[in-house]
């Protein structure tokens, strides 16, 4: 991160719980060139600084502190595809900064360096100047087969109407049976391209147009298309991503569930994969809007993308039939132990909960492998099948239906 012209260019988010401290490291920021600096006093504020502030590049943070402590909040950077540089400042003694530097080398998340508490000006700027960031706002690129709509783009799309729906399969992976098929919005007449999920879903939470024209066309389509395949009707879910902010909005997830009982499905076959940032919300509402829902039948799912262990334990609290394992937790799973590790304890929580436990964006043999290890129940991704247009998909649901009923007779 190169300092000088650069610097009016940054854009820093201090979390830190001593004030003494925090002012310290802000007036050291403004001596480096740095003027927009934003503060936090722990991990969850922080959050929700990310959510809805201007994206930081550069993060100076402590370990020790209430709420949620400097290594939950690293995590929670993991699950945000944060690619900024990360500074850990403490004064932790040496076996803790070497497990946060752990941590974050096993994410991938971009550490400049770790310094000790009190920090002199030259240190800082020492560090500052090792490495470039990326413009605020840039997230990491994902590694993944299938293409993906940043928000822009996805908003472009609801806009221009030109958006159609994309099933994509999910197999129980004990009896290798569909049991469920996740819609998703993809460009009209072309092949299927889905959401990102971290960009897309956070974009949406915040625009009402798009949100709108999630729930009255998109999710409407979606419906008219599902109830021309047979197999929906009798066993299968029909599953959709969505943007968690609607939980404060009764009113509109009862139009959603009116919609699924006029189009002939039963409530308990709507899947609702919640997908977006549940820690900024309150848990009281989080905790009636989704016992309402569970009340009606509606089976929700947790995704799993922004969630540390700490943070999923206190999600997992809520009523849920599922939890969704993060793609991005997948693909590093497959080449990195310790990431294999924590695959394998958000997989052992939910089961602890009674949960299914879901593999989301599973993209190759490796990842497929991986998942069945860590004891996931179902998969879904390109590795199991691509998102398939609503006719190639009957097609696709009418041979496993066939396939199903030639192994029950013998």
């Amino acid at each position: 991160m190169a300092l000088g012209e650069s610097a009016a260019d940054i854009v820093a988010l201090i979390v830190e719980d001593d004030p003494y401290f925090l002012n310290v490291f802000k007036l050291q920021l403004n001596q480096l060139g740095i003027e927009k600096v934003s503060v936090a006093d722990n991990g969850a504020r922080a959050l929700q600084r990310l959510q809805s502030g201007p994206s930081p590049n550069l993060i100076l943070c402590d370990l020790q502190m209430p709420t949620m402590n400097g290594i939950d909040f690293l995590r929670q950077l993991y699950f945000e595809s944060y690619s900024g540089g990360i500074v850990i400042i403490s004064g932790e003694h040496a076996a803790i900064l070497e497990s946060a530097k752990e941590l974050i080398s096993g994410y991938g998340l971009n550490l400049l360096g770790c310094l000790s508490k009190p920090v002199k000006l030259e240190e800082l700027s020492a560090v500052l100047s090792t490495a470039d960031a990326p413009e605020p706002g840039a997230s990491a690129e994902a590694d993944s087969a299938t293409p993906c709509f940043e928000p822009d783009a996805a908003g472009e799309i609801f806009a221009q109407e030109q958006f159609d729906v994309a099933f994509e399969p999910v197999l129980n992976l004990s009896s290798k049976l569909p049991v469920a098929a996740l819609a998703r919005p993809c460009l009209q007449g072309q092949d299927p391209v889905v959401f990102a999920a971290s960009g897309a879903t956070r974009k949406l939470n915040h625009d009402a147009q798009q949100l709108h024209r999630l729930l009255h066309q998109f999710y409407p389509l979606a419906l008219q298309l599902a109830t021309a395949t047979p197999q929906f009707h009798s066993a299968w879910g029909l599953a959709v991503e969505l943007p968690v902010s609607l939980l404060v909005s009764p009113a509109r997830l009862d139009q959603l569930i009116n919609q699924v009982m006029q189009a002939g499905f039963k409530p308990e076959q709507l899947h609702i994969h919640l997908a977006g940032t549940i820690a900024a919300l309150d848990f009281e509402i989080l905790l009636q809007a989704t016992s309402h829902l569970t009340l009606k039948g509606v089976s929700l799912w947790a995704a799993g993308h922004d969630r540390g262990l700490r943070e999923l334990e206190r999600v997992l609290r809520l009523p849920l039939k599922g939890l969704c394992v993060d793609p991005v937790l997948l693909q590093r799973a497959a080449a990195n132990s310790s990431a294999a590790t924590f695959l394998n304890q958000h997989v052992a929580l939910g089961h602890a909960r009674g949960l299914l436990v879901a593999a989301a964006g599973v993209e190759s043999q490796a990842q497929h492998d991986v998942c069945k290890q860590a004891g996931c129940d179902l998969a879904f991704g390109s590795a199991v099948s691509p998102g398939l247009s609503a006719d190639t998909f009957a097609g696709w649901a009418a041979w496993h239906g066939s396939q199903a009923q030639t192994s029950k007779s013998r």
